[in-house]
């Protein structure tokens, strides 16, 4: 809708943006997925040009049992910032487990490069 876009909207609805996602890492680290699910949804709606916004999306949707969904947000979050450091780390560990070696050194060594600690399964991974 154009009130959506307005920037009036936008300005009354920026500080919101903290307070839904400070709300969604609460729901996740109490393990309620659905309810990280929706208030995650709300902050990508209102940050949607945000990597940690889709990034906290899909462990929400990961947590929930949505794994396509989660895989999606993940990708989001690499398309909007590539060397985000946590997407990177977790997609290399689902491209290890669909047998994608290529992809998973490629993200594990962004990964290590972005501060993440690796298992040591992974940090071999990622060893040229």
């Amino acid at each position: 809708a154009i009130i959506d876009d307005s920037p009036y909207l936008q300005l009354v609805l920026g500080g919101e943006v903290v307070h839904v996602e400070r709300l969604a890492r609460g729901y996740l680290g109490r393990g309620e997925a659905e309810a990280a699910v929706a208030a995650y949804r709300r902050v990508v709606y209102l940050a949607p040009d945000s990597p940690d916004a889709h990034f906290g999306l899909g462990l929400a949707l990961a947590r929930g049992g949505l794994s396509d969904a989660a895989e999606a947000e993940l990708a989001r979050t690499v398309a909007l910032s590539p060397d985000h450091p946590a997407a990177n780390a977790v997609l290399c560990r689902r491209a290890l487990a669909a047998g994608r070696r290529d992809e998973a050194r490629a993200r594990c060594r962004t990964a290590l490069a972005g501060g993440v600690d690796l298992s040591p399964e992974l940090r071999a991974i990622a060893e040229p």
